[in-house]
């Protein structure tokens, strides 16, 4: 993982031909593209794992103020992984692209090379291999506290949107550190088993399911977006205290739709998950739909509100809408 420390925090060096790894070795020449390549492949590769996939975007991000000349592409692969299945993949690229559009103007001093640390010369060796073992094993998740054992708390945001103090329940405590938008105020969390499925064995399962349809299909849909030829329609699905939103997104104009993707941030009582979307074009002339499902857990059964935004390109021109719903179907939530 040291590879991708270097790379993104030093990786202009390399290109200026400032560090060179020995004085015995001729001198190398890299590209910034050669770089940004590497680190793509290693994001690609089938064999790669989710952590060094992680490593890899952080590498890439902190390459974006390095290499102007290929902060473009980087952005499209943040983009790219804001739609991936892995919710913390996901969570970093959803965070870097509002890096990249709505908070341009501070992305370099998020992102500018760390602060040297000045170490403790007076150390023995032996001082410096115990605490260098110590970190290791903190890395491999030997001194990391259980989940009971952290207070749940959430994360610290930057932009106060549909910010609510956070209620206690004692169902389940979700963990916070999963934040798909952190800079929406938005806490989601992979989705938590709620109940032992042996103990509705014998509690009534079909006389509940035929209560639980007559139910579901009471609620209306819901009209979420109706503009300039696109249109978003929400359809419901409630499971006890999950909510699901199927989302269907058609465009009556004569031109498709390309590179579309939704986001979407609850109150932090709430804990959504976004799944991945059918694809990432909606046809032109209603000819076809673009799909996604949404999950909401409302342990407390509070009103549902929701902030969403799309990004997307209509004649490659960038496009982007944002709104504010707050008129759900009440049985969408009592």
């Amino acid at each position: 993982m040291f590879f991708f420390f270097f790379e993104g925090e030093f990786g202009d060096l390399f290109v200026s031909g400032q560090y060179q790894p020995s004085d015995d070795d001729d001198n190398i020449q890299v590209t910034e593209d050669e770089i940004v390549n590497i680190l793509e492949k290693i994001l690609n590769w089938s064999l790669s794992t989710v952590i060094t996939r992680e490593y890899a975007i952080n590498a890439l991000m902190k390459l974006s103020t390095r290499f102007p000349s290929c902060s473009d592409r980087i952005q499209s692969v943040m983009t790219f992984y804001a739609c991936n299945m892995n919710l913390e993949l996901q969570t970093r690229a959803v965070e870097y692209t509002s890096l990249f559009t709505k908070h341009n103007s501070i992305r370099s001093s998020i992102v500018e090379r760390m602060p040297v640390l000045v170490s403790n010369q007076t150390s023995t060796t032996n001082n410096e291999e115990q605490t260098y073992e110590q970190e290791e094993s903190s890395m491999n998740g030997t001194n990391f506290q259980t989940t009971s054992d952290i207070k749940n708390e959430p994360v610290v945001d930057l932009f106060k949107i549909l910010d609510e103090p956070p209620s206690t329940y004692t169902e389940n405590e979700f963990n916070t550190q999963n934040n798909v938008f952190d800079l929406l105020n938005l806490n989601n969390q992979q989705s938590v088993s709620l109940s032992n499925p042996l103990d509705d064995i014998f509690d009534n399962d079909l006389l509940k399911t035929q209560s639980m349809n007559d139910k579901n299909s009471s609620i209306p849909s819901m009209t979420a977006i109706d503009k300039n030829g696109l249109r978003i329609i929400f359809q419901f699905e409630r499971q006890d205290k999950i909510l699901f939103i199927y989302l269907h997104a058609t465009n009556s104009t004569k031109i498709p739709i390309t590179n579309f993707v939704f986001k979407a941030a609850v109150p932090k009582t709430l804990n959504l998950e976004l799944l991945p979307p059918t694809g990432t074009t909606i046809p032109s002339d209603n000819s076809g739909d673009l799909r996604q499902t949404i999950k909401i857990l409302n342990p407390n059964k509070e009103k549902l509100r929701m902030r969403i935004k799309l990004n997307y390109l209509y004649n490659n021109s960038p496009m982007s809408d944002e709104a504010e719903l707050n008129t759900f179907p009440e049985q969408c939530y009592s």
